[in-house]
């Protein structure tokens, strides 16, 4: 939580709006309201905030924010200071007439899959806007710029069908079955084939079946499979910064290797070991881990070339297109 008035900032430096972030890093489906009121001093050129699917800093994230002189906008990312949109702009416009001064106005943001939809006081401002489908993150509220906003009367609502308790396409492990990719488990929401932990040996565990990933032929190109774990094979000893890779995206390289080899993958669910950083744009080399879920992911932030975050898993599972209805 930041206080919304200088000189007390965050460690972004205040190159965003001040803000309050809720939630956990892996939410996308939820719908953010809040009322808010500007003070005199910033009612005509300040704005109150909404977003989903934040990072920490509010440097990615769907945003809308609306101005005390009736000017809105939702876009990708925090606004800058002053209130100008810092990433892509998905659709803006203007209210027929300012917002009021004396009382408190509410707005309200629904994200769900690639659409948005959006209410002040109650009356729709947009809907069925496109926005990515590859951003996670928090929900936030906040303003445009260091002025003493007033804040009332937050709610934080799961949104959509993407709420259910995922169900697992993998067969059951079983020693010897090859580790791939699939697309990651929504808002939060674990699912058994993706469920792994880091451990402090350097191994991969899946905590369901209580078995480790190995790597049988230690050489650039071999895929990763299922085994039962031994903490002193250095086929199994997947080494990485725990303390950064759940916050950044960090290499994972195999002891077994000479640290010369990293834990890969590619667009098409496939696992691999890489000798060398590809030039090939549908592969990765770094991975970030989510210790809510125990998701070991492409991304931590989005990556718009790789598209939605894909996920260690089972097996693969194809890409489906979605369509979401709202009233």
């Amino acid at each position: 939580q930041m206080v919304p008035v200088l000189p007390i900032g965050w460690g972004d430096g205040g190159s965003y709006g001040p803000m309050t972030l809720n939630g956990m890093r892996e939410w996308q489906d939820l719908t953010v309201t809040v009322q808010f009121k500007l003070p005199e001093a910033a009612a005509q050129t300040g704005g109150g905030c909404v977003a989903t699917r934040a990072s920490q800093m509010w440097a990615d994230g769907i945003t809308l924010c609306v101005f005390g002189n009736g000017r809105w906008f939702l876009a990708d990312g925090g606004p800058k200071l002053g209130g100008k949109p810092a990433g892509a702009l998905f659709t803006s416009g203007t209210l027929p007439k300012p917002l009021p001064s004396d009382k408190f106005s509410t707005i309200s943001l629904t994200t769900i899959g690639s659409t948005a939809w959006a209410k002040l006081d109650g009356q729709v401002l947009f809907s069925g806007v496109q926005i990515p489908d590859v951003d996670t993150g928090f929900a936030i509220v906040g303003a445009t710029d260091w002025f003493a906003i007033q804040l009332d009367n937050v709610r934080l609502e799961t949104a959509g069908p993407f709420w259910r308790p995922p169900v697992s396409p993998c067969p059951a492990a079983a020693v010897g079955m090859p580790l791939q990719l699939r697309p990651c488990a929504r808002n939060g929401l674990a699912v058994e084939d993706q469920v792994f932990e880091l451990l402090p040996d350097w191994g991969i565990f899946h905590k369901p079946s209580g078995l480790c990933a190995t790597a049988p032929n230690a050489s650039a190109g071999a895929g990763v499979v299922l085994a039962k774990c031994d903490p002193n094979d250095v086929k199994q000893q997947f080494v990485n910064d725990y303390t950064l890779i759940r916050d950044n995206l960090q290499p994972i390289s195999l002891r077994a290797g000479g640290g010369q080899l990293h834990l890969a993958g590619d667009l098409h669910g496939n696992l691999f070991l890489e000798s060398s950083a590809s030039s090939d744009s549908g592969t990765w080399h770094k991975w970030s881990y989510f210790p809510n879920t125990r998701q070991l992911r492409n991304q931590y932030t989005a990556i718009k070339a790789l598209g939605y975050p894909m996920c260690l898993a089972l097996c693969k599972e194809p890409s489906r297109t979605q369509e979401v209805l709202i009233g």
